[in-house]
């Protein structure tokens, strides 16, 4: 069984306890800097305020990331050139200002992307490992959509295809369809189609619909009114085989971290020593109880 011995800062060495259980700072008088008053601020005082303060929380669930992630192989040096990169691109737009602003230098930008996006990996790997699941209650597809306006369009759209051998976005076009036509993942969770539309999909394989004729509501006000569309569906794939990395990418969001640490929690063995890491870690995490 692996042991993660936390670490929680690199700057800082955690050398035993002290009989509050509370970790000592190897050095921890040695001064860091001097305030506009004078006064000395050492690696003790600078432990003690990351310890206590709002941020501690934060602090040490990074930190709990990426050892969690290394266990899991997930490369982080490949994540922080990633960082530095989603960094560079920023400068190169003239927006070095709001990474400054918000995380005071292009460094600290770096540092608290790194486990932002190592979660990120560790969560990809959990739907992975429960990928079946995730499909069933999602129904993944990928499909080209149209709707339109007038019946006559969309049945003249599909005699082209049905009767002349028109492709769909050739076809779609022909009769007056003008928007871009994209094949696109769709699941049952994020994308705004109607009932009638999900129905036909989960009921039928791929190729085109027929004209699901449908009816949008709007509301200006109190006043509501009812217009029908009529939707034309190409399905491309219904085997997540297909189109596996992006389905997991698009429901990331819905995965919740906690459970994902939690996890790998129960996967690992993890020996904390310091009792203020210990009660604000376990106060998320019952598993380390």
């Amino acid at each position: 069984m692996k042991k993660i011995l936390i670490v929680l800062f690199t700057l800082l060495l955690l050398c035993g306890c002290s009989n509050s259980h509370n970790s000592k700072i190897a050095n921890g008088e040695e001064v860091i800097f001097v305030d506009s008053d004078g006064k000395n601020y050492t690696k003790a005082d600078l432990y003690d305020d990351m310890m206590t303060g709002s941020s501690a929380s934060s602090y040490l669930t990074n930190d709990l990331i990426l050892k969690l992630a290394k266990l899991e192989n997930v490369d982080l040096e490949t994540i922080k050139k990633e960082a530095q990169d989603d960094a560079n691109e920023a400068i190169e737009a003239g927006q070095e200002y709001y990474i400054t602003y918000y995380y005071g230098s292009v460094d600290n930008y770096i540092k608290q992307m790194t486990p932002y996006l190592a979660l990120n990996e560790l969560k990809k790997q959990y739907v992975e490992a429960d990928l079946n699941t995730y499909v069933e209650d999602y129904l993944p597809f990928q499909a080209q959509i149209i709707y339109f306006d007038e019946m006559e369009n969309a049945t003249n759209t599909l005699k082209d295809i049905n009767e002349n051998g028109k492709e769909f976005i050739e076809a779609a076009t022909l009769n007056g369809y003008t928007e871009e036509i994209t094949t696109t993942l769709y699941h049952n969770a994020a994308n705004d189609l109607p009932t009638q539309v999900i129905e036909y999909v989960v009921n039928n394989g791929v190729g085109v619909s027929y004209v699901i004729e449908t009816e949008n509501v709007t509301t200006v006000g109190e006043e509501q009114t009812s217009t029908p569309r009529y939707y034309l569906v190409n399905i491309i794939s219904k085997d997540v085989a297909d189109f596996k990395d992006e389905f997991i990418e698009s429901v990331l969001e819905d995965v919740d971290q906690n459970t994902v640490l939690t996890n790998l929690l129960n996967k690992y063995e993890v020996n904390i020593y310091d009792q203020r890491a210990y009660d604000l870690l376990t106060s998320t995490y019952e598993v380390l109880k």
